[in-house]
């Protein structure tokens, strides 16, 4: 219906057979002649009134053709505004998928990390123990055969010391995964220095250790 609107109805003009093609004469469209005076057979021309067709033919195309050009601003915006909505979607999807990776990748590092911070508190708190003894830090390098008994009450320093050191490899083992902790004296320094290392092994990580050197005073 909107494209019909386009064609305009033009009335064809003719010349004048009195003038030879001179003067052109315009002949009136069907709805026109309504409005227009006729000859009757008699001679007498009769008057009829004009009618008010062509303007109400033009009223309403100029509706249909308003309707028309409404539809097609609103079909417009339509468009933008789908175009707008699976921009955001894109945008809010390549953050949800960053975000999941960061989240994933956070996840994965977290138990290294863990083991990490925790294996440095075990080497740490035993590195104090060390520097706080004041006799038997002998004691500390010499575990062997020595059992965790938190009930036992040793009277000699050394003895204090290498219970210590024991109770600490257990809470090592059961604190990381493979856990081990271990004690070594160190005679190769003008005063003697005890390594406290402390290593673990997680699944699909490998390897790894925590590594404290301490002198007494």
């Amino acid at each position: 219906m909107c494209a019909s609107l386009r064609l305009l109805s033009v009335a064809p003009t003719l010349p004048s057979p009195a003038s030879g093609g001179g003067d052109e004469k315009t002949l009136p469209s069907p709805a026109d002649a309504e409005g227009m005076t006729r000859s009757s057979p008699a001679g007498k021309d009769e008057e009829i009134l004009p009618s008010g067709a062509n303007e109400g033919d033009d009223e309403d195309n100029d509706r249909v053709l308003d309707a028309c050009m409404t539809h097609r601003a609103q079909a417009t915006v339509r468009g933008f505004t789908i175009a707008e909505i699976l921009v955001a979607l894109l945008v809010i999807t390549v953050g949800i998928v960053g975000i999941a990776a960061l989240y994933a990748d956070r996840v994965r590092q977290q138990p290294e990390t863990r083991y990490q911070e925790l294996a440095a508190e075990l080497a740490e708190d035993m590195a104090e123990r060390i520097r706080a003894t004041k006799e038997g830090t002998a004691g500390f390098a010499t575990t062997i055969g020595v059992l965790c008994d938190p009930k036992a009450e040793p009277t000699l320093p050394h003895d204090r010391a290498a219970l210590q050191a024991a109770c600490w490899e257990d809470e090592v083992e059961r604190s990381l995964p493979s856990g081990l902790g271990t004690i070594t004296r160190d005679l190769s320094t003008a005063k003697p220095t005890y390594v406290i290392a402390v290593s673990w092994s997680a699944p699909g990580q490998g390897a790894a250790s925590y590594v404290v050197r301490v002198t007494p005073e």
